[in-house]
């Protein structure tokens, strides 16, 4: 079971990352996004989990949430992580947004 408090970290971390305008762009040539990942690295993937599960809706109306999520989710399926981001993150405002991705995608098959 993942810390809360790290859970509550984790979440100030995704909220500073973007208040701040740090660079969240998965793709970024010029720094690689690499100060945002670097500090991912201080949380197991359970405490990343259990910290998406407690981002409020109002994080998703940042302009960059998406791609800080893109970061987020490719480094936990990047790490092993076998769960079920889909289903652990039911019910959420980011699970939401997975669900809609998830649609969107499989409509268009990408």
């Amino acid at each position: 079971m993942a810390d809360s408090n790290k859970a509550l970290q984790f979440r100030d971390l995704m909220y500073h990352a973007l208040e701040s305008k740090l660079c969240v762009n998965p793709f970024c040539t010029t720094c690689g996004a690499l100060k945002f990942r670097n500090k991912l690295k201080n949380f197991t993937n359970e405490e990343i989990v259990e910290g998406l599960k407690i981002l409020s809706s109002d994080f998703m109306h940042f302009e960059e949430s998406i791609p800080c999520l893109k970061i987020c989710t490719s480094l936990l399926i990047a790490s092993g992580f076998e769960g079920n981001l889909k289903s652990l993150l039911e019910g959420t405002p980011v699970g939401m947004v997975l669900k809609e991705v998830i649609n969107y995608t499989d409509e268009y098959d990408y």
